[in-house]
């Protein structure tokens, strides 16, 4: 027995297709959603989940598409675009620059590149149980937003409800990190004020998101040690 039935895997890759359908980024969850072990442990290659999503959009494209239509729409206006960009991702853009790539080719293969190495780590290791499987979804979700250079407050809404099931408050943890940032976020608006870009409201977003992160990422390292080393003097 599968510790996912089929039916509920199609479901929800219906609902992925239908999302991807209103805007593609969700697509990015279909690999950490689908790859989760049998209640046996082991990995099973279904395909519930990808078919039925694959086969939405599909279908979705497929109404709209006909003669002297647009079938993608603003996207490829939307890609060059730029708002409350990140300053990891201008130290990305100065690096395309020096190899005389286009600032928005730069940001694109980044993000790519980057949702591709997380959807082959999750595939290569699945989560052990379904939960797992959802709260790994954080992965893509926070590389889109760190590898994003056109960054509005409302796209960092769907990393809220996996920061509200794992956030301890005043504790460092990734949720925390995120979870101070969705408030920071509003800063981006400042932009605004005087319709230009407001650099100490840009540097307050991400460099304490960058700090916190980083806090939450050595107390895990150094948790994990003073348990490996209470364990080990239990059995010694």
């Amino acid at each position: 027995q599968e510790s996912v039935d089929g039916r509920y895997e199609a479901a929800i890759g219906v609902l992925l297709g239908l999302a991807a359908l209103t805007k593609l980024y969700p697509a990015f969850l279909a690999a950490p959603l689908w790859s989760v072990r049998d209640a046996q442990g082991r990995r099973r290659w279904r395909w519930p989940l990808p078919a039925a999503m694959f086969a939405t959009v599909a279908l979705g494209y497929l109404v709209y598409s006909a003669p002297g239509v647009n079938t993608l729409g603003f996207l490829a206006a939307y890609n060059r675009e730029a708002f409350n960009t990140a300053p990891g991702v201008w130290w990305l853009i100065e690096a395309g620059l020096r190899l005389r790539l286009p600032w928005h080719q730069t940001v694109t293969l980044a993000l790519a590149a980057a949702m591709i190495l997380i959807s082959l780590a999750l595939t290569l290791f699945p989560a052990r149980t379904p939960r797992q499987a959802v709260l790994r979804c954080a992965w893509p979700i926070g590389a889109y937003i760190l590898i994003n250079a056109n960054l509005f407050s409302w796209y960092v809404l769907w990393m809220l409800p996996l920061v509200a099931v794992t956030f301890t408050p005043w504790r460092p943890s990734a949720a925390f990190a995120w979870w101070a940032f969705s408030g920071l976020v509003a800063l981006s608006y400042t932009f605004f004020l005087e319709w230009e870009r407001v650099a100490w409201a840009i540097n307050l977003q991400f460099y304490a998101l960058y700090a916190l992160l980083f806090v939450a990422l050595v107390y895990r390292v150094v948790s994990r040690r003073r348990r490996d080393v209470v364990a080990w003097r239990a059995a010694h």
